[in-house]
């Protein structure tokens, strides 16, 4: 259990003097109703627990009979946080597990991870798919559940371009359809595994490309025969 020392709240009220404005037409708007809503903040010195309680504000314009609901600004509220908070602890999902960010911040990994996901979704830029010369596909096993994921790598920078689910051919439809022509033809070398389903999709769509095959699986593989070979004699 925290004790109070460790919880702060601040509280941001609407000033009665202003009304809210129609996003559509710009006009001012009759408050309808006006509902206090909790987010979570950034700690603030001893206070490892943060909330901000500010008034949600929906107008209504009868001309147009459009309702919205007003709130301060940085507020994401289908998250029941602050837009900072959610930033720092995406950020902290980039050098923690997410079982481990509980210990800095007080949110759960599972919350942590909707954090992180959010921030990625709506700030990552997406990633420049001109001049990549050479790329990597893998896939990485992330649970029994979710099974397999596709990982599409620029081989030059390490940076990710394209995730898909699942590991097999269909898997990788659409990275290449967001390539265009001029894309692909700039795409000179593709490293991949064994993977039959992945050599397919490539020379399908990249039939100028040349494939590499990763040192560590060619590795694998010569060990199994040589094991295979040396149980026989």
């Amino acid at each position: 259990m925290l004790s109070t020392e460790q919880m702060a709240q601040a509280t941001s009220s609407w000033d009665m003097r202003q009304k809210p404005r129609c996003s559509c037409c710009g006009r001012k708007m009759r408050i309808n109703q006006i509902e206090i809503q909790a987010a979570a903040d950034l700690p603030l010195g001893c206070a490892s627990v943060v909330v901000v309680a500010c008034d949600a504000v929906q107008g209504h314009y009868k001309k147009c009979n459009h309702y919205e609901t007003s709130r301060p600004l940085g507020i994401v509220t289908h998250h029941h946080a602050t837009l900072r908070f959610m930033r720092h602890v995406s950020l902290l999902c980039r050098w923690l597990p997410g079982s481990r960010v509980c210990e800095v911040v007080p949110v759960t990994p599972s919350t942590a991870a909707r954090y992180d996901r959010y921030i990625l979704k709506t700030e990552l830029p997406e990633p420049c798919l001109d001049d990549l010369g050479a790329i990597i596909i893998d896939e990485k096993h992330i649970g029994k559940i979710d099974g397999f994921i596709t990982l599409v790598l620029n081989a030059r920078s390490g940076e990710l371009l394209h995730p898909a689910e699942g590991c097999g051919q269909e898997a990788l439809d659409g990275f290449f359809a967001k390539l265009s022509d001029e894309q692909k033809a700039a795409i000179h070398a593709v490293a991949i595994d064994r993977s039959n389903a992945y050599r397919c999709a490539v020379e399908t769509h990249l039939p100028h490309a040349q494939i590499v095959f990763d040192k560590f699986h060619l590795i694998a593989n010569f060990g199994d025969v040589i094991d295979s070979v040396r149980r026989r004699s």
